[in-house]
């Protein structure tokens, strides 16, 4: 009786699976035929292998006709109307795996895509498409985001895309020339006819170390940007191209810019007093450029400053003392450029400068020996190496320093004990500088120190045996004994 209970029980089972399994198949499908159609036609244009694994499962597997776009094709979402408004396609990265597009000169690649007349936002990771950025792209009306990241981009930016006029977003980011190509290759830099992209916010083109041109002075017309971030090349990256030419004084127009990142570039030319305009602006990142001169003093009026970073140019001068009122200053990095003179003293009071780079530089004179209330600086980090700097040296430090290089300067005398009551130092350098007298052993009581370099100094008498916890000391050419 009992197996008879259970043979009806799992009938019923399996006819309810089936009528919901029917119900299932006969249900209409929310995404737009028109739509379905462009996508599978997109498809065509993609190409899969995978020497390791022939029966790898592909980015656009499941983009097939007998299921709903909307709801089941990976990378596809739609609005309430069942129209496609973003695709996003990831690949694997996995050597020698390959996701790519089919090199046809007769078939454009992406032209389907303006079919799709909802479509605002394009996301492609890891495709290799070697070719340079669609011009087909340029004929989707209504895109606000498109975003190309390891996809071996080459050639240049098309003027086509100034067609774009709701494009908010353009990405084109290598991530690593010797992985994913050497990226975009040209003269034009910023093609002219983006600047009417009036609606443009954010503008990124990351390593792209062949690309070189300047920057049109007509970006004034971009109203609505938040942040500009071009950086050409990096250590390590083949290439000597970048963006050339000046920073166009019109630049000083774009009242909502954020972020301006010009970092790895070949910029030249004075920084342009309209810069300070940007009432603004964060993060201004302008290193490793050749920009000449000086820094304007009226620097100040940019209040909103977080970061500056004026790292690796030919900027030279006197270090304006209106830069202390930048008071939401986190970051100041003037290192490797000739600026002279003395450090100003209000520097060292303000109230959330977090690090301080001042290294290769031609600086004199003494640090102070009072540096304001710990609670009214916060110095993470400091490296005023390869300087003029004389003198002692503070007899206390910030509390919080972790990380602090002043070597190859002129400063003399005693070293500090209170050198030990830094709870978070890591790392200090005074080598190449002229402190004389004893190693206090005081310092030995930094917990967190990991590295303590006072090689070429004048320092004498026994290594105090409670230093040799330190697993990177360095002593050589001083007159200590009892140093390995």
């Amino acid at each position: 009786m009992a197996g008879t209970a259970m043979g009806w029980t799992c009938v019923t089972v399996l006819v309810l699976l089936s009528v919901r399994a029917s119900a299932q198949a006969r249900a209409p499908k929310t995404c737009k035929a028109a739509d379905e159609a462009a996508l599978l036609d997109f498809r065509r244009d993609f190409t899969c292998s995978d020497d390791i694994d022939p029966g790898v499962t592909c980015p656009l597997d499941s983009w097939t006709s007998d299921s709903d776009c909307c709801t089941d094709w990976e990378g596809i979402s739609c609005d309430s109307r069942g129209r496609v408004k973003k695709i996003k396609v990831t690949s694997f990265f996995r050597p020698p795996s390959s996701f790519g597009i089919r090199g046809n000169e007769r078939r454009p690649f992406g032209r389907p895509l303006a079919e799709l007349k909802e479509l605002q936002d394009i996301e492609m990771r890891f495709v290799q498409m070697s070719q340079p950025l669609p011009k087909a792209f340029a004929n989707i009306t209504k895109l606000r985001r498109l975003s190309l990241i390891a996809c071996n981009i080459i050639g240049e930016i098309p003027g086509e895309y100034g067609r774009l006029s709701n494009l908010e977003t353009l990405r084109v980011d290598t991530v690593s020339p010797d992985y994913f190509g050497q990226g975009m290759v040209g003269t034009t830099g910023i093609p002219q006819e983006l600047c009417s992209l009036h609606k443009l916010k954010h503008l990124f083109l990351f390593y792209n170390p062949q690309l070189s041109g300047s920057i049109p002075s007509c970006i004034d017309r971009w109203t609505s940007i938040e942040s500009i971030s071009i950086f050409n090349t990096m250590p390590g990256f083949t290439g000597v191209g970048g963006l050339t030419g000046k920073l166009p004084a019109t630049i000083g127009k774009l009242s909502t810019l954020k972020k301006l990142r010009l970092s790895w570039n070949n910029l030249r030319g004075e920084l342009p007093k309209s810069i300070t305009n940007l009432r603004h602006l964060r993060v201004l990142e302008l290193d490793h450029n050749q920009f000449t001169g000086s820094i304007p003093p009226q620097i100040a009026y940019m209040k909103s400053l977080e970061a500056l970073n004026l790292h690796s140019n030919r900027l030279y001068g006197k270090i304006p003392h209106s830069i202390a009122a930048l008071s939401n200053l986190i970051g100041l990095d003037l290192g490797n450029n000739s600026f002279w003179g003395e450090i100003p003293s209000v520097i060292y009071n303000m109230p959330r400068l977090g690090s301080l780079i001042l290294n290769n530089n031609r600086i004199w004179g003494r640090f102070p020996q009072y540096w304001g209330p710990d609670d009214a600086m916060k110095f993470f980090q400091i490296d005023v190496s390869h300087n003029y700097l004389s003198g002692p040296l503070p007899s206390k430090l910030k509390h919080n320093t972790f990380f602090f290089d002043a070597s190859f300067n002129s400063l003399s005398g005693s070293l500090p004990a209170s050198i030990g009551e830094l709870t978070f130092l890591r790392e200090l350098d005074l080598s190449y500088c002229k402190f004389t007298g004893r190693i206090p052993a005081d310092i030995a009581n930094a917990p967190a120190l990991t590295r303590l370099d006072l090689s070429f100094n004048k320092l004498s008498g026994p290594v105090p045996e409670a230093l040799r916890r330190i697993p990177e000391l360095y002593l050589a050419f001083d007159n200590v004994t009892g140093y390995r």
